[in-house]
C-alpha cells in the first residue's frame, strides 16, 4: 500500500463542509469565540430554534428511514442501506448531545 493511501486512511479529521452556516449563526458563533458574554434574547432564541429544528428533522428522518427499511424484500440492498443511513443520523444526534 502506498504512503499516500495510508495517509488518507489514517486522516481522522472531518472533511471540509461544502455548506456554510447561515450568516446570523456564524456571526453569533464568532462572537462566542471572542468570549462575548452578553447576547440579545432574540439572537439566542433564533439560534436555539435552529438547533431544535435540526434535531427534530434529523430524528424524524431517521425514524422514517427505519420504517422504510423494513418494507423492502430481504434480498433488496435498499433496506439495509436505509437502516444504515438511519443509524448514521442517530449517531450524529447522539454525538451532538454528548458534545454539549
Amino acid at each position: 500500500m502506498s504512503k499516500a493511501k495510508t495517509d488518507v486512511d489514517l486522516n481522522l479529521a472531518a472533511p471540509p463542509c461544502s455548506a456554510e452556516l447561515p450568516q446570523a449563526f456564524s456571526w453569533l458563533v464568532n462572537r462566542c469565540e471572542i468570549n462575548e458574554l452578553s447576547f440579545m434574547n432574540e439572537e439566542m432564541s433564533v439560534a436555539l430554534k435552529f438547533g431544535q429544528m435540526l434535531f427534530r428533522r434529523l430524528t424524524r428522518l431517521a425514524e422514517h428511514y427505519e420504517r422504510m427499511s423494513v418494507l423492502f424484500m430481504s434480498n433488496d440492498i435498499r433496506g439495509p442501506m436505509m437502516a444504515d443511513a438511519a443509524k448514521d443520523m442517530r449517531l450524529v444526534v447522539s454525538d451532538c448531545v454528548n458534545d454539549l
